[in-house]
Order: structure tokens, then C-alpha cells, then sequence
């Protein structure tokens, strides 16, 4: 026992040396030309959080400025998890590649570029990637399983470091672009900007640190009483305050997909959102995708979190607060608001004839993307009766089923995807027709659609 002790202990030593070693340390060459269907931009940090080029940064948003001038412009934010980084063959930098092909297809279909016209006066668009490099493969083969604690650390730092502010500029192009400056019955055409940010594994760390305090901020201007999330009180509905504005955090919908964080981070979001009720033009802001098959954030993240507790202040008693610190966000019951699910033969909520008709446009406008969607015959159905649950929900932590996502890594999948694609546009779709409609009448609106200037 004696002797399998000392084994273990050196091991942990040996691996704690080598993570600090400079395996992977530094700014890949990665460069992808610009092609008819997307462009794609490589920014990278490194563990401390800067950049490794602070032009490359920089002439990135340059160019989303300059694009977002001329045509519509839809932004697509990746941010890599664990085991990945920024090198030209790793398997997630060629899987966002051929996403953003599909988007731009779909984006390409004449329902898309009708709404275009009538929004803008133009059909041209540009998609724009942009994927985010860190140092999430630390060690070579298998010994970068041990490096799960040191990742989880550097995530953090990464969401609090350069890539912040890389993304706090993204949202200031996108509401400057969006900037309704003069509204009557003849408004003049105007460019729109979508953005659009996923992130995986530490890379959803990473996206939640840089984007949950908009949201947060948002929703607490909004709520009328302190959140109280560790304690975990039962909000009635009843009490619960109508926004007739609807909450607008960054860009147009953040999604995680099986976050390496705890559940713990997202509580207060969590009970804060549960404060309100929300109006019809409400779009979902953060969408967490978690596999019922993440066996990593199911186990292993509890026991990675156990152990780190000796080194944290003790929790309140009589409280979730220890709970939802070990568990990952995505795997705390009570966070839950859908299960996304095979659903063979069920038509499609919405289609490229809605955009033909107004009383299609008009469904569009209204459709509740936080209620039963199906898309590509994958549905997203909420857990909650239509009494108990939220409409028009700005958050949503959904458990996938049928092997949808393949595990914690295998989250590329055609049918996952599918259904993503074609979620994410339809949403860009009610945002551009409600953007045309206070375009007209000149009604009250979020920031991201109204803000002068």
C-alpha cells in the first residue's frame, strides 16, 4: 500500500513538473484563406491570458469593422476546450471550419436573403469565424489527462485576461452596427451585424467569465429582490416581475456546450432569471448544452472539485452552496430547463416558407424559442408544465439524449449540429424581423437594437 502511495505521489509530482513545462507553449502558425463561403480569423492567448500577437487581435475586429460598414455580417466565436489548441490539424479547428460552411449555406437560401433585402436594401453578407486558441493541451498523449487542474486554472485566467476585452470590443462593433438612428415609416436601409459565441469544455469557462456579467448585470437592474441562489427558495410564479424590454446581454445567443465550470458560477444567473417573465421579442441570451454521456463532468469534475475544497473557505450549512460547487454546470437538477432529444418524423417548427407569408413572418416574431422546437428532427423539449415554466426564456441548461453529443469531446455531430444551425439562424431571423418592425414604428427596444449611436 506503502509502496503504491509513493507511486501515486510521484506520479502527481511528475506531472505537476511537466505541466509547467513549455509543451504547446506557444502561438501556432495557423493561417486559412479566405474562401466564397466564410473567412476565419486565429486569435491566441497564452496562460496568463495575453494575447501572442496583440495585431493579430486588432486586425481582426479592423476587419469585422470594415465589413460591418459595406454588408451584413454575421460573427461566430469558437473557443476551444481541453486537449485542443490553435495547431492547423487539431480536430476542432478543422470541425469549426466546416460549421461555418454549413451556416453560410443556410444563411445563403432565398427565405434568408429576402429579409435581408428588407432589412438593408442588400442581399450580400459575410461570414466571419473567429476561433480562439489557448493552451488546452498541455502535455503530449495521455499524460495530459492529469492536467485537469491546472487547465481548469488557466481557463479562468484566459476569460478574465485579454480575451475579455477582445470580446467586450466585439459587442461594442455589434452595437454600433445595430444602432437605430432614425425610425419613421421610410426608415433608411441599414446593415446588421449577428454574433453569435459557442464555447466547449474550459473554452465554456472561459466564455461564461467573459460574458456572464453583462447578463447578470442586466437581469439584477431588472429583479426587484437580492438572489439568493445557494439557499435554493422557490420562487412562485405569481411574484415574479413583467419586463416589456426585453434583456439583452452580448451579442445574440452565447452557447456552452459541456462547460468545465461550476454550477456554482451560474446560480446566480440561474435565480435571477427566475425573478421575471419576459415579452415576446425576448431572445435566448445563453444556451448550455450538456451530454448525458459526459462521464468527465459527471465524475471526474465532483472528485477534481473534492479535492481542491481543503484549499477553499468552508461552506454555509444548511445550504447548496457545497452542491453546486462540486457539480458542473449543466449537471444540477435544478438548474435544468430541457432535455434535447431524437424526434424522428416530427416536422420542423419552423421553415424557409415562414418568410414567405406574413403570417408566417408573424410566427417567426412570436415563436417561444425557450418552448418545444424542433428542428431537423431533433426537439428540444422543455421539462416543466406550460404553467411552471418561463416563457420566452432568456437562459436555458439543456441535457442531451440519444447520443446527440457523443461524450464530452464528440460535440461536432451532424445531428447536434443540424439542429444548432438551424436554432441559431431561425433566431437571427426574429431578431431582423423584430429590427424591421421598430425600425418602422419607432417602439421601445434593447440596447443592442435601439442604442443611439
Amino acid at each position: 500500500m506503502l509502496t503504491l502511495l509513493v507511486i501515486v505521489g510521484l506520479a502527481a509530482a511528475l506531472a505537476v513538473a511537466l505541466a509547467g513545462c513549455t509543451f504547446y507553449n506557444r502561438k501556432f502558425e495557423t493561417t486559412v484563406p479566405p474562401t466564397a463561403d466564410y473567412e476565419l480569423h486565429v486569435i491566441q492567448v497564452d496562460d496568463f491570458g495575453s494575447f501572442w500577437s496583440v495585431p493579430d487581435a486588432q486586425q481582426t475586429l479592423n476587419r469585422i469593422a470594415e465589413l460591418a460598414k459595406s454588408q451584413n455580417t454575421y460573427v461566430f466565436l469558437f473557443i476551444h476546450g481541453w486537449h485542443h489548441n490553435a495547431a492547423a490539424s487539431d480536430e476542432n479547428f478543422t470541425d469549426f471550419q466546416t460549421k461555418l460552411k454549413d451556416i453560410s449555406a443556410r444563411l445563403q437560401r432565398p427565405a434568408f436573403t429576402g429579409i435581408r433585402i428588407d432589412l438593408s436594401g442588400t442581399a450580400s453578407f459575410r461570414v466571419v469565424g473567429v476561433y480562439v486558441g489557448w493552451r488546452g493541451r498541455s502535455l503530449p498523449g495521455w499524460l495530459n489527462y492529469g492536467t485537469m487542474w491546472w487547465r481548469k486554472a488557466a481557463a479562468e485566467r484566459v476569460g478574465d485576461g485579454d480575451v475579455r476585452e477582445f470580446i467586450l470590443q466585439l459587442q461594442r462593433l455589434y452595437l454600433r452596427t445595430n444602432s437605430i438612428r432614425n425610425r419613421g415609416p421610410s426608415p433608411p436601409k441599414q446593415h446588421f451585424m449577428g454574433l453569435v459565441t459557442v464555447g466547449h469544455s474550459f473554452g465554456g469557462q472561459v466564455l461564461l467569465t467573459a460574458v456572464a456579467e453583462g447578463l447578470e448585470v442586466e437581469l439584477a437592474e431588472r429583479a426587484r429582490t437580492l438572489s439568493d441562489a445557494i439557499h435554493g427558495d422557490t420562487i412562485v410564479p405569481g411574484t415574479r416581475t413583467l419586463e416589456h424590454v426585453p434583456i439583452d446581454g452580448f451579442g445574440d445567443v452565447n452557447i456552452l456546450v459541456n462547460p468545465a465550470t461550476e454550477a456554482y458560477q451560474y446560480a446566480r444567473i440561474d435565480d435571477l432569471v427566475k425573478k421575471l417573465r419576459y415579452p415576446p421579442c425576448q431572445l435566448p441570451q445563453l444556451v448550455v448544452f450538456s451530454a448525458d454521456i459526459d462521464r468527465p463532468r459527471q465524475f471526474f469534475f465532483p472528485i477534481a472539485r473534492g479535492l481542491t475544497r481543503a484549499f477553499r473557505p468552508g461552506f454555509q450549512k444548511h445550504s447548496i452552496q457545497g452542491a453546486l460547487w462540486g457539480t458542473a454546470l449543466g449537471e444540477w437538477p435544478l438548474q435544468q430547463t430541457h432535455d434535447l432529444k431524437r424526434a424522428a418524423a416530427q416536422a420542423s417548427s419552423l421553415t424557409d416558407a415562414d418568410y414567405q407569408t406574413a403570417l408566417g413572418r408573424a410566427k417567426i416574431q412570436a415563436w417561444d424559442f425557450s418552448g418545444s422546437t424542433v428542428f431537423n428532427e431533433v426537439a428540444l423539449i422543455p421539462l416543466r408544465s406550460q404553467a411552471e415554466r418561463i416563457a420566452n426564456n432568456p437562459v436555458a441548461v439543456v441535457s442531451t439524449h440519444d447520443n446527440l453529443i457523443k461524450g464530452h469531446n464528440g460535440i461536432f455531430g451532424p445531428e447536434f449540429w443540424g439542429f444548432v444551425v438551424d436554432y441559431v439562424t431561425f433566431l437571427e431571423g426574429k431578431r431582423m424581423l423584430w429590427r424591421q418592425e421598430w425600425l418602422a414604428s419607432g417602439s421601445p427596444s434593447a440596447r443592442a437594437w435601439s442604442t443611439e449611436g
